[in-house]
């Protein structure tokens, strides 16, 4: 399994105390309920249901250590992912009218880091990543994607789980746990809990960018959600 830094080159997505999972990292990416009012706009928490201090291993209780969190400005347009001191790491933009560019992960100074472009499978989700700037391994030029790259692959076409790969290796796999599943999810009001499954030596900060991106989507189609 490839670790972070042999994921992006020499550069690492996360911070220096988040670099890469441990054995069996269970996250809970937790959702926000939105708001106009108060522009709230679909912020996140991310914690670590696999942590030694959670003994039942509870993904919806929020006594789990917090890893990162999103807040949202401009209407949900674009998200600050900040670390437990409430340090700024990167800001995550979606844009809506882009397919190729639908969200885009850039550092403090404004630069990007990488785009993912969003594709549709049978109906599933597909997502790529596209790293700018880096001279990725395994070939490629830089800011382009290098084959077999980083993807997200939906299982069903409900979005309610799905799995992310890394030159067709295994990542981790997220799955929602608060709704009942199939054609009935379409009706839920309620944000998203995702259970995410990481494998060792993978980069939690990229899992995390990579969660967000799936919720958004999950919540894009649900027209009755809060």
């Amino acid at each position: 399994m490839a670790a972070a830094a042999e994921i992006h080159g020499d550069k690492s997505v996360s911070c220096p105390e988040h670099v890469t999972s441990t054995p069996t990292t269970t996250l809970t990416v937790k959702q926000k309920y939105w708001s106009y009012f108060k522009s709230t706009g679909r912020g996140f928490t991310v914690t670590n249901a696999s942590s030694d201090n959670n003994d039942n291993n509870n993904n919806n209780n929020d006594d789990n250590p917090l890893l990162f969190a999103l807040s949202t400005k401009s209407f949900g347009k674009r998200r600050c992912l900040e670390d437990t001191t409430g340090k700024a790491l990167f800001n995550l933009e979606r844009n809506w009218l882009s397919r190729r560019k639908a969200w885009v992960l850039k550092d403090p100074e404004g630069n990007t880091v990488f785009t993912v472009r969003l594709r549709w499978s049978k109906f599933r989700i597909k997502m790529e990543v596209e790293w700018k700037g880096l001279n990725p391994p395994g070939g490629g030029e830089s800011g382009g994607t290098r084959g077999g790259g980083v993807t997200v692959e939906g299982e069903n076409v409900w979005h309610e789980r799905v799995r992310m790969l890394d030159g067709g290796c295994l990542m981790a796999e997220m799955r929602c746990t608060n709704t009942v599943g199939g054609i009935l999810s379409s009706y839920k009001v309620t944000p998203p809990v995702w259970e995410v499954q990481v494998r060792e030596g993978v980069d939690l900060a990229l899992v995390t960018v990579l969660a967000v991106c799936v919720s958004d989507i999950f919540s894009e189609g649900r027209v009755y959600m809060v």
